[in-house]
C-alpha cells in the first residue's frame, strides 16, 4: 500500500503517473520490451483493453480525466482542482484514496473486536 511519504516527493513522471493509473484509475500497468508502459483495463462487455499509460501528471488532458473519474466517485473536492498542476491534481488524488483506505482499514480492525463475557 502507498503512504504519505511514498506520495510527498513524487514528481511528475512515471512513477506518479503509474500509481495514478493503479489506484485512482483502477488499472494495471505492465512494462512491454516493444510497446513501453501500457495500461491494462477491461470493458463492461469483458474485452480486455491496453493502452499506453497516458502522462497523468504531465499533462491536463490526461489529468482531467483524473478530475472526473474523482468526481464521478463522489470526491467534490475534486471539483476545485481544475485550475492546479497535472502533478498536483494526481498527488491530491491519490491522498484522498490512501485517507479512505486507512478509514477502511481502522474500521475493518475495530470490527475483529468483539467482548467476550
Amino acid at each position: 500500500m502507498i503512504t504519505n511519504e511514498d506520495i510527498s516527493p513524487l514528481k511528475q513522471g512515471r512513477a506518479l503517473n503509474i500509481l495514478v493509473a493503479e489506484h485512482i484509475m483502477k488499472r494495471r500497468v505492465v512494462n512491454d520490451e516493444i510497446f513501453g508502459d501500457l495500461e491494462i483495463y477491461y470493458e463492461k462487455s469483458g474485452n480486455t483493453l491496453f493502452q499506453k499509460l497516458l502522462p497523468y501528471s504531465e499533462d491536463f488532458s490526461a489529468a482531467k480525466k483524473v478530475i472526473n473519474k474523482m468526481s464521478n466517485a463522489g470526491y467534490a473536492e475534486a471539483a476545485y482542482w481544475e485550475y492546479e498542476t497535472p502533478e498536483v491534481i494526481c498527488r491530491a488524488s491519490l491522498r484522498i484514496v490512501l485517507r479512505e483506505k486507512k478509514a477502511m482499514e481502522k474500521k475493518e480492525r475495530l470490527q475483529r473486536f468483539r467482548v467476550i463475557k
